[in-house]
């Protein structure tokens, strides 16, 4: 009887929202418990954001909450003080993740984002294999900033790593650039089609009007993600007062966590530019997937994105999407096929593509069916946890070769 790979599955964000929750759980729902036994652990969250322990509870797999170090944070929390507290506790988290190896009989240790170190040190320790899983861009990324330069944070993954998976060619020519030798597999994220195909009338359309108090004819633009400047939703306001002055009966929505600062200066730039009631913040939802299927149009105006999660979960509920080429969004939107491709902040360009969305129910269906399709083609969930299995299975057995 084959063994199972017993792998410990580390995360550097179990948030609901963000793509790197999300892509673990979504691995672990379609892994071959047969072949492979997971063992899972979570940072500690912040109290009142959604995460995806109810998903992993669901699958009655070993779950440990654990404080993880971040070698790469939130550019609001770096300094001299998390510097101290990760130098000061970096022994006992290490020595904490390699006892828990030793004691559940780890095969492999796999970490799933590029801010958390804890796991590739402990399996270094342990002696045993070390997948890194990269959804995050070093350079020219706001959202996280390290304390050692860019190119040793890259030879430090090659280092720590057997085989490195990044979600995208973008970022995969980030790593080679800078003379990552080690193996670099491209793995795009995948979404379960099923949980975001529309029903033939479906109930979401009425329902999220209703409950926002719209009116069932109007139109609804939806952007999803957490609101920070990456994203670029001071632009996608400006495109909004740039389509709601030639158009009526439209209302733009953004779902997703707010960070303070930034959420303020939105919201003063909502209300400067008179659109309190065509322009709605709806903060972190449960129920992303009801909003898809019950948008018209999903605009993504981000300035860096490596991949782009929330294109083909858009995609899936067929959908017309417009994005921003910011990376890994050209490696999933066929421009003029499944939606439009456009340059970062070009305000009128993305305020044309919008218009003519808005103006032709004909152009939306048929980018939406091309979309649909062209998940189902490249980016199904059970494509994208069976990449994970093969390069989890092959290290073992070229291990266990030894």
């Amino acid at each position: 009887m084959t063994k199972k790979i017993k792998s410990l599955f580390i995360t550097s964000d179990s948030s609901s929202m963000a793509g790197v929750g999300p892509c673990l759980a979504d691995a672990l729902e379609y892994l071959d418990y047969k072949l492979i036994s997971p063992v899972v652990i979570c940072p500690w969250e912040s109290a009142g954001v959604p995460t995806i322990l109810p998903r992993l509870e669901a699958l009655d797999v070993p779950i440990y909450i654990r404080n993880l170090g971040g070698w790469l944070i939130s550019p609001s929390l770096w300094g001299i003080t998390h510097l101290f507290r990760f130098v000061y506790t970096f022994k006992e988290r290490v020595w904490a993740l390699a006892s828990l190896i030793e004691r559940e009989e780890i095969d492999l240790v796999y970490t799933n984002g590029l801010p958390c170190i804890d796991g590739a040190i402990a399996a270094l320790l342990t002696r045993r294999p070390h997948i890194w899983h990269l959804h995050e861009a070093i350079n020219n990324n706001n959202d996280l900033r390290a304390y050692i330069p860019s190119w040793l944070v890259q030879y430090l993954v090659g280092r720590l790593s057997n085989t490195i998976i990044v979600n995208s060619s973008f970022l995969a020519r980030e790593f080679r650039v800078a003379g990552q030798l080690k193996p670099l597999k491209v793995i795009h994220n995948g979404v379960n089609i099923s949980e975001f195909l529309p029903l033939p009338v479906s109930a979401e359309v009425v329902s999220v009007r209703k409950e926002l108090g719209l009116s069932a004819d109007i139109l609804l633009i939806l952007a999803v993600g957490t609101a920070n400047p990456r994203k670029g939703y001071d632009f996608l306001i400006k495109v909004a007062e740039n389509v709601l002055s030639k158009q009526s009966g439209v209302c733009f929505l953004i779902a997703g966590s707010e960070l303070e600062h930034y959420s303020t200066y939105l919201h003063d730039l909502v209300v400067d530019l008179g659109l309190e009631q065509t322009f709605r913040f709806l903060g972190p939802r449960q129920d992303i997937p009801r909003l898809m299927k019950a948008c018209d149009i999903f605009v993504h105006c981000a300035r860096q994105e490596t991949f782009g999660r929330v294109l083909i979960e858009a995609m899936a509920a067929g959908k017309p999407v417009i994005s921003t080429c910011c990376g890994g969004p050209e490696e999933i939107v066929s421009d003029g096929e499944t939606g439009y491709l456009v340059p970062i902040d070009s305000l009128e360009v993305i305020a044309e593509r919008v218009d003519a969305l808005l103006r032709s129910v004909q152009l939306r269906n048929d980018f939406g069916t091309a979309g649909q399709r062209r998940v189902f083609n490249y980016f199904s969930v059970e494509s994208y946890a069976s990449s994970i299995q093969k390069i989890i299975l092959n290290i073992s057995n070229c291990r266990n070769d030894l």
